[in-house]
């Protein structure tokens, strides 16, 4: 379920944002929303084409794909892969100190640190 998440003004001025295209940055803020409350989320590209852009028909999977790796090259999220599946994290460090939920609740979703970098 996507929630409420707040964009911090230090956004326009984090070094390793400014180096992505402005498509990955539009890809990871609309990303927001659809990660658990501790940044966590399935890495399924065509259903996050589906949630981030649903109205956008010019938007297709590969170039979220394709936004999602320039990020995670930036080191702004990670890829990884836990029993075959694949899923996503927000920088552990930048989330925890920009989203804090009020009611927080868990992750049902392995770590990053419970599975393998997934390569592209």
């Amino acid at each position: 379920m996507a929630r409420i998440r707040s964009v911090h003004p230090e956004i326009c001025i984090d070094e390793a944002l400014a180096e992505t295209t402005p498509e990955a940055e539009r890809t990871f803020v609309r990303l927001w929303p659809h990660l658990d409350d501790e940044g966590r989320g399935v890495d399924n590209t065509r259903l996050l084409k589906a949630a981030l852009y649903p109205l956008h028909e010019t938007v297709d999977i590969k170039a979220v794909d394709r936004d999602l790796n320039e990020l995670a090259a930036r080191g702004l999220i990670t890829r990884y892969v836990v029993d075959g599946k694949r899923y996503l994290s927000a920088k552990p460090e930048a989330w925890a100190r920009f989203q804090k939920p009020r009611h927080k609740i868990p992750s049902k979703l392995p770590s990053p640190a419970e599975g393998t970098l997934w390569t592209i």
